[in-house]
């Protein structure tokens, strides 16, 4: 998303998420600013840290793996063929360059939540598009806004993907670079796929058809 600032740090644990805040105009602007970097770079901190926890491709034991809920996306984890599930690409293709809002936090039993949320417009009705990752998967999900215009909180929107998400707190991300940390981490399941061959050349072979014409060596 578009490189935001803010002066405080904020946490939601219910209410509508606000839009990201644009830099303070009021006298006392430095001190204000130095306030709006120091955020940021705990922003950061807590960004990198979660994002470093480690993936588990199985659940612990004595526990089910965790699926997303009938009739929600297909969920991207390493034991399935990225090359068949697209999510990795998800942040990239509808959050980065836009304006949206990531989210942090902490499930006790499900281990750390990282969110992204957007606005939408589509067919005359407004949207919230959610990227919910964890541990074990990614889950992706495009939900109308309900009429009342009253947004649900980033809990109950997560609950819309995964009931099992449990976060008593989800802190709102603020720093310059979180959207290239987050694309990085998605996208870092994707493997490119090569293959490699062999071909034999004879003496005095020189086209194609003639060398994979070739069986065996010489």
């Amino acid at each position: 998303g578009a490189p935001v600032t803010v002066a405080d740090r904020h946490s939601y644990a219910e209410g509508r998420v606000p839009a990201p805040h644009g830099a303070p105009s009021s006298p006392g602007y430095t001190t204000a600013q130095r306030k709006a970097a120091a955020t940021c770079q705990a922003s950061q901190k807590l960004l990198e840290e979660t994002l470093t926890k480690p993936v588990d491709d199985t659940p612990p034991d004595g526990e089910e793996e965790t699926r997303a809920q009938p009739g929600t996306p297909r969920q991207a984890s390493r034991r399935h063929n990225i090359d068949a599930d697209d999510t990795a690409k998800y942040y990239r293709r509808f959050f980065l360059g836009k304006e949206h809002i990531n989210l942090v936090g902490l499930d006790e039993s499900l281990g750390p939540v990282v969110m992204s949320l957007k606005n939408e417009h589509m067919a005359g009705q407004d949207h919230t598009r959610i990227l919910l990752r964890l541990r074990t998967e990614t889950m992706h999900g495009l939900i109308p806004t309900i009429r009342s215009g009253i947004t649900p909180s980033p809990l109950k929107m997560a609950k819309m993907l995964n009931e099992q998400v449990n976060v008593d707190n989800f802190m709102a991300v603020m720093c310059m670079n979180m959207s290239s940390l987050i694309s990085a981490y998605d996208e870092h399941v994707l493997v490119n796929s090569f293959k490699f061959g062999v071909l034999y050349q004879k003496y005095g072979q020189t086209t194609e058809e003639q060398l994979f014409c070739n069986n065996e060596t010489s």
